[in-house]
């Protein structure tokens, strides 16, 4: 993420955020070793309109996909942030938010919670099936209270 965006710029993106976007944690398989998976934090940002895609990767990094629903639907464009930088824009853009500022404080402790474990194992993110139980029902805990702000309809 660029260190220089304006506070306009910084409202705008949490505006987007709240509308287009989604904050959520997410569980990965580490490749090349069966059984082992993490979780990360995950900003993803959806929208038809690439213009918009590229202005925000332009300013906070991250990987561009699409997707083509065929017959007459436009393209749809994904923005995703992950791990340090999800962390990074979510502080950035924290005071911002009208409608994610919970997931996204949610999200923020998820991270600081595996970076604290991080710096206590020497360095390394410490893998899902490597984890205490305790840390394994805090990371559940924070993942259900995201999952249960993100739920659509009525609650």
């Amino acid at each position: 993420m660029k260190d220089n965006l304006s506070e306009a710029e910084l409202g705008y993106i949490a505006a987007i955020i709240d509308g287009e976007g989604c904050i959520t944690i997410q569980k990965t398989h580490q490749p090349r070793r069966e059984g082992l998976y993490y979780r990360r934090l995950v900003v993803e940002i959806s929208n038809t309109s690439y213009e918009l895609m590229d202005w925000l990767q332009a300013r906070l990094g991250g990987n561009i996909t699409d997707r083509d629903k065929g017959g007459n639907r436009k393209i749809q464009y994904r923005l995703m942030l992950t791990s340090n930088n999800a962390y990074t824009l979510l502080k950035a853009v924290g005071k911002y938010f009208v409608i994610k500022g919970a997931q996204a404080n949610w999200g923020i402790m998820f991270y600081e919670l595996a970076k604290e474990r991080q710096l206590s194992v020497g360095g390394e993110f410490a893998r899902f099936s490597e984890l205490s139980q305790d840390d394994i029902n805090r990371e559940e805990f924070i993942k259900e209270q995201i999952s249960k702000l993100n739920q659509k309809g009525v609650y």
